[in-house]
């Protein structure tokens, strides 16, 4: 129990230890009392008079706990009351046990000395215990002593009064002694009061100290935490500032800050590598002197103000150091400067010069690029990834119909449509090679571009390649074409004319002789028979002595049209050369085809030319060969039909000679006997001479420097009484026919240069002196080695030589010939591509061909004053000449209209008996005689 007085507190735990010991005492020897284990009466007496204290004494504490919950003093009426009563009844009660003692003791009388000890024992114990109040010691005591005092005067009159009276005044004297005790006690419960407070207070202190001090320990950890996060964010702080510092230490744009005066207050490092001006050096310096020009530093300050007080990539102009201009781009924003409570601004400055001059460079370039685009002459689509259109330039919008803007964003194949120029079907582009495989390609075949109403369409050439960024990926294609027609017009011109005969229509040698190996190989592989035809006319030269050439031109275009009605359209009717024709009849057995030939023999036969009232027959030789699977190849198969047709000659002419082999050897030995020992006794007897026909320019006839072709001619008989030249037209071929052309090019190049090395002029003087080669010494190395061995002993300049070869004789042995042509030229000798438009089958192979002239054949040359498509043949052979690096030579010019026409074509040389006739070389001199 804890009593909330701090008297009653006191006095309870300082009585507890002794009120249990009692308490616990008094009830166990009252329970061996109950049981007769105690029979002593001294421990009789002892026993009730303990259970008498404990009754008294729980009776006191009671009090004491009413006492303190009351306060007597304040304890009201009916707290006083029942505190009295209840030591009123305490005392009677203890007066009761007393006396209940007295009796119980039988062995112990009052007046022995022992009780009235007790009784003493009692009292001090009860004056002890009472609370140390006097009042109630009284309300107990009286009480007492006066039941005491009643029943000791009842049963023992006067007996012993001086003890009880003592007693009594004993008591008295205990309540004066007590009421002195309540006095100090008071005072002792006041000081206890106020150390009470006190401790109280001290207690309330400590703990407030406590708290303080846990508050202070709080306090200090907080502060030592913000200390510690404050040490932290200083580190921080000097990191970053170092950081920045290594930032703007490092960084290659230029950090500035400028005040609200317009002074630059801060800048990087970098400004030395941008302006040449040390960090320093700029501090103060106003911004405004950083620029080329005021207007430049108003456009920026301008942006600075506008609506968000920031500008960004701000391009302009500063002045470096050396007084150079360098391109800038700043990006900056208004602020408060540190430095300045004004409002200034601060930002970045990056050098974009090389930039700057690669933009303009690129726009500069992309501009060339545009014009360059728009004045070309060539048509230019480029499309993206996805084969969309992006750009058309003019060409290509006039040639598709399609303007730049309609057909941006169009698929290329709407815009861009082709079609074969054969199958008139379309044509894919090949846009997987250029945009999948990244690599460039062309059309091989001409093809025909559609208009986009397809009122016109264009025969072009394509070509298309990838376009590639930085990484080589593709993002589009570029389509590059050229409008063709008119050459294209002009190339199948030329390449009829050069399979077909420009007289007759016909088809020439070269592709009589293309078709023949095509038969050749059908009989072979199909084991088909066909026919071939040599015919030879007769008595025509009669008709050219007679009336001339236009006669027998003449002449020839009637016969071979009657001749063509007779054949079927499987045959082939060609002219071999100026009275020659060859007949292939496919799929016919020979006696079928000599019936044929009879036919055509006859025809001719019955063939009246009328000339100037004058009547022309003339009859046909012809040779007949089967082209069987037994047939060798086209050379024997053409000397046999020729053989054939010299057998039908020799025969008596006009008539039909059938190719056997039994009669081969005989056709062989009369035609060895006639061609090869005339041509062999004429090399070794030295029966040829050489001739030289002047080449003058067409734009200046009259120029002194000396040019020609030098001719060879046959000398019949040694005798000069009996004096006669052979062209070579009569033995040429029967040279080239036995291979003895060699020969003769080896002769006629040895002599040449000896006549030249001989002849008494300035060989400065020479342009060009140009000598024939044929196909058999093209490409021979003995040829080669005695050229150029000629040329080194004679010491006659390489310059001035120009060797003629023909188109077959390169093309038959092309490696060996450009070997051989290539070590000429590498010594200085020149290059004619001879009698051009006769076998050239297209321009391919003249751009192979590393010639430096090209001869004009006189067919197309004799008829160019008169004859549109002659004129605008040789137009287009000299244009395309001209673009290949070459210059034309004009052959058979024979008339000053002639010479006229070739002026304002632009042909560069002519040579004719129109210039001048051919003239023995070793009678050439200084100034050779030409024509005006």
């Amino acid at each position: 129990m804890i009593h909330k007085s701090p008297e009653g507190n006191l006095l309870f735990y300082k009585f507890m230890p002794l009120e249990i010991v009692t308490h616990l005492a008094a009830v166990g020897l009252l329970a061996l009392h109950f049981q007769h284990l105690i029979h002593d009466t001294v421990f009789k007496t002892f026993l009730y008079g303990l259970v008498s204290v404990c009754v008294f004494r729980l009776m006191i504490l009671f009090g004491i706990k009413i006492y303190d919950y009351h306060k007597i003093d304040g304890a009201g009426f009916a707290g006083t009351v029942t505190l009295y009563l209840n030591n009123i009844v305490s005392g009677g009660f203890w007066a009761a046990s007393l006396i209940w003692l007295s009796h119980s003791m039988t062995e112990v009388s009052f007046d022995a000395p022992l009780f009235p000890l007790i009784i003493a024992g009692l009292l001090a114990a009860t004056l002890a215990g009472s609370a140390l109040q006097a009042k109630l010691f009284a309300a107990f005591a009286i009480p007492c002593i006066a039941f005491l005092l009643v029943y000791s005067a009842y049963t023992q009159p006067f007996k012993n009064t001086a003890v009880w009276l003592f007693l009594a005044f004993a008591a008295l004297l205990s309540l004066w002694v007590s009421s002195r005790l309540e006095n100090v006690f008071s005072r002792y419960r006041a000081l206890s009061r106020q150390n009470t407070t006190l401790l109280q207070d001290l207690a309330t202190a400590k703990q407030q100290a406590e708290a303080n001090r846990k508050t202070i320990e709080k306090a200090n950890d907080a502060l030592k935490e913000e200390v510690i996060e404050r040490n932290a964010a200083e580190k921080r702080i000097r990191a970053s500032e170092r950081e920045t510092a290594r930032i703007l230490q490092d960084m290659q744009e230029t950090y500035f800050q400028v005040n609200g005066n317009g002074e630059i207050a801060r800048v990087s490092p970098s400004v030395q590598y941008l302006l040449g001006c040390a960090e320093n050096d700029m501090l103060g310096t106003k911004f405004s002197s950083l620029f080329t020009t005021p207007r430049y530093c108003q456009e920026f300050l301008n942006a600075l103000r506008g609506s968000v007080h920031m500008v960004q990539n701000h391009e302009t102009c500063l002045r470096h150091r050396l007084n150079q201009d360098i391109w800038v781009s700043i990006n900056a924003h208004t602020s408060y400067s540190q430095f300045d409570a004004s409002k200034g601004f601060e930002g970045t400055i990056r050098d974009i010069t090389v930039n700057k001059l690669a933009a303009d460079a690129l726009h500069q370039e992309k501009e060339r690029l545009h014009v360059t685009l728009e004045s070309i002459g060539d048509g230019v689509i480029t499309t993206d990834v996805n084969r969309k259109v992006e750009y058309l330039n003019p060409v290509a919008e006039w040639m598709t119909g399609w303007s730049n803007e309609s057909a941006r964003g169009k698929p290329i194949t709407t815009v861009f449509k082709l079609v074969d120029e054969s199958t008139n079907r379309p044509v894919a582009l090949p846009l997987k090679s250029w945009l999948e495989e990244g690599r460039r390609s062309e059309l091989g075949n001409p093809v025909v571009l559609l208009n986009k109403k397809q009122e016109r369409t264009y025969s072009i050439e394509l070509k298309g390649s990838p376009i590639s960024d930085l990484t080589g990926k593709v993002i589009g294609t570029v389509l590059v074409f050229r409008n063709v027609s008119k050459l294209h017009t002009l190339t199948k011109q030329l390449t009829y004319q050069a399979s077909h005969d420009p007289l007759t229509g016909l088809i020439n040698r070269k592709e009589f002789e293309s078709r023949v190996t095509h038969a050749i190989n059908s009989a072979h592989k199909d084991g088909k028979t066909h026919a071939l035809c040599y015919v030879d006319l007769d008595q025509f030269k009669i008709v050219n002595d007679t009336c001339g050439h236009h006669a027998g031109d003449e002449l020839l275009i009637q016969l071979t049209a009657r001749l063509k009605d007779t054949l079927r359209e499987s045959d082939t009717l060609a002219r071999l050369g100026g009275d020659e024709f060859g007949v292939l009849l496919i799929g016919c057995p020979v006696d079928r085809a000599k019936q044929v030939a009879e036919n055509i023999r006859h025809l001719v036969e019955k063939y009246r030319f009328i000339w100037d009232d004058r009547v022309f027959r003339v009859g046909a030789s012809i040779g007949l060969v089967a082209i069987t699977p037994k047939t060798t190849g086209l050379v024997e198969l053409l000397s046999a039909a020729d053989s054939a047709c010299y057998v039908a000659k020799e025969n008596g002419r006009n008539q039909v000679h059938v190719y056997r082999p039994d009669d081969q050897a005989i056709a062989d030995r009369q035609g060895q006997m006639q061609w090869t020992h005339r041509i062999q006794s004429a090399l070794e007897q030295n029966r040829f001479e050489l001739h030289f026909q002047s080449i003058v320019p067409v734009q200046d006839i009259s120029s002194p420097v000396l040019s020609g072709e030098i001719l060879i001619r046959m000398v019949e008989n040694s005798s000069h009484r009996e004096r006669k030249l052979i062209t070579p037209t009569a033995f040429i071929p029967a040279a080239e026919r036995y291979q003895l052309m060699p020969k003769i090019d080896q002769w006629v190049v040895v002599n040449a240069l000896n006549v030249l090395q001989n002849l008494q002029y300035n060989v400065s003087q020479w342009g060009m002196c140009c000598i024939n080669l044929s196909g058999q010494s093209i490409g021979d190395q003995k040829i080669l080695d005695i050229i150029i061995s000629a040329l080194k002993s004679t010491k006659v300049p390489p310059g001035i030589l120009c060797f003629e070869i023909t188109e077959s004789a390169v093309i038959a042995n092309l490696e060996n010939a450009h070997q051989f042509i290539s070590t000429l030229k590498t010594m200085g000798c020149r290059f004619a591509l001879d009698d051009f438009g006769t076998g050239l089958s297209s321009f391919a192979y003249l751009k192979n061909l590393p010639v430096d002239y090209l001869k004009l054949d006189g067919e197309l040359v004799k008829d160019v004053a008169s004859d549109k498509a002659s004129y605008a043949m040789i137009d287009a052979v000299n244009h395309v000449a001209h673009v290949l690096g070459m210059q034309t030579i004009a052959e058979h010019v024979e008339s000053e209209d002639t010479i006229k026409a070739l002026h304002r074509i632009g042909v560069d040389y002519a040579q004719g008996f129109g210039i001048e006739p051919p003239v023995s070389f070793k009678w050439a001199s200084l100034p050779l005689t030409k024509a005006s």
